[in-house]
């Protein structure tokens, strides 16, 4: 979707039934995956346009899965113009 907000709380869980979860990392667009401080982000000054967050977990068997959330950030006012109308110099 579209938001005017350059600032986002992202949450998430990441649970192994089996051996256990090991290593939960984060990252915004393209960068490089770094381990997350907690189950938790805020995200700040964010510039306008596209912007993705992964969330990434390994297990101790060294299975991955991956979450992904994307949106738009639109600071951009829109335009509106009175492109007709009566004259205003006319008179009844």
């Amino acid at each position: 979707g579209y938001t005017n907000q350059t600032s986002a709380n992202l949450e998430w869980t990441a649970a192994d039934v089996g051996s256990g979860v090991k290593l939960v990392e984060c990252r915004r667009g393209s960068q490089a995956y770094a381990p997350c401080a907690g189950m938790a982000a805020t995200l700040m000054a964010l510039p306008e346009g596209p912007v993705t967050f992964d969330v990434r977990v390994t297990d101790n068997a060294g299975n991955q899965a991956t979450a992904s959330r994307s949106w738009n950030i639109d600071l951009t006012l829109p335009t509106v113009q009175i492109t007709a109308g009566p004259n205003p110099f006319e008179t009844s």
